[in-house]
């Protein structure tokens, strides 16, 4: 039985993890079609999804820890976890089954939590930064600078944080690789439409040609009403968000008032009788948390 809790926590972490910030379905097929009017000269037909793979959903998987600036390779992730799966088995055997399951819950809320919100805030100053890099590129083309020299020197003036963000791409640059291309592995570790949609234009820059002043100019406002959108969005929601929050806290309140008051109500969940109804609980309690947080990340 903690096995099984333990596997619908790892569950309930996973998707929280993954249900932030998805990137647009669509963004991939354009890239696709992009590269192959590159690599060819004309056009195919149709573009089907990307091919999956273990590797792709490892990426998706990490990429909350990479927003939130956590290196975690899959090495790394494997070993987390297998040391994790010692720490609950000795647990177990220590203080039981019971206080396991109880522990695990707490400990798997307060991460998700921790990584939820330190990915945010990371990722709401990157893209709040995001337009002033662009408009100082723009700036730095209409002088005359080529596009890459316009970007490493756009990105002079910003925070260490966002520098380090795009310190990979500073190095491809140096190597003299396109923009594009520069991008693409930090597009690929954060999992962001915003880099996804830099990254096209480059691309169709790159393929097309065209004004790359307007190019610029048209996605500064984009980013810029997106992120006024999303303001406005998560103020409005604000309300509903705090109501669930609130309906998650109620049992774990509604059980250490219990506990409190009459510790004996709850013995019964300790019991050999009753340690299967405690751990079904728990498991539904996390499910519970899972669905409702689902509801509460709806985005624009």
């Amino acid at each position: 039985m903690t096995l099984l809790v333990a596997g619908v926590l790892l569950f309930a972490a996973a998707a929280l993890l993954t249900i932030g910030r998805r990137p647009d379905p669509a963004l991939p097929l354009i890239e696709t079609r992009l590269t192959e009017v590159t690599a060819t000269g004309k056009a195919g037909g149709a573009v089907g999804p990307p091919a999956g793979g273990l590797a792709v959903r490892m990426r998706t998987l990490l990429s909350p820890f990479e927003r939130a600036g956590i290196s975690l390779t899959p090495e790394r992730a494997v070993s987390a976890v297998l040391i994790a799966g010692l720490g609950v088995f000795v647990l177990a055997l220590l203080v039981g089954p019971a206080l396991t399951g109880v522990l695990m819950l707490v400990a798997a809320a307060v991460a998700t939590w921790w990584l939820s919100t330190l990915s945010r805030r990371r990722t709401d100053r990157l893209l709040a930064a995001l337009p002033e890099v662009l408009e100082s590129m723009r700036q730095a083309v209409m002088a005359g600078s080529a596009p890459s020299v316009a970007f490493a020197r756009a990105l002079e003036g910003q925070s260490s944080e966002v520098r380090r963000r795009f310190r990979s791409v500073e190095m491809r640059l140096r190597l003299g690789l396109p923009l594009a291309e520069a991008l693409e592995p930090t597009v690929e570790r954060l999992q962001l439409d915003e880099l996804r949609l830099l990254q096209l234009l480059f691309r169709t820059h790159q393929t097309y040609g065209g004004s790359f002043n307007e190019l610029l100019e048209n996605l500064v406002k984009t980013l810029r009403n997106r992120h006024r959108i999303q303001r406005e969005f998560k103020a409005a929601t604000g309300e509903i968000r705090m109501s669930i929050r609130v309906v998650q806290a109620v049992p774990v309140v509604v059980a250490l008032a219990v506990w409190t008051v009459k510790p004996s109500h709850l013995q019964f969940f300790l019991s050999a009788d009753g340690i299967g109804y405690g751990m079904a609980t728990l498991a539904l309690y996390a499910g519970g948390v899972v669905v409702t947080g689902w509801l509460s990340r709806a985005s624009y």
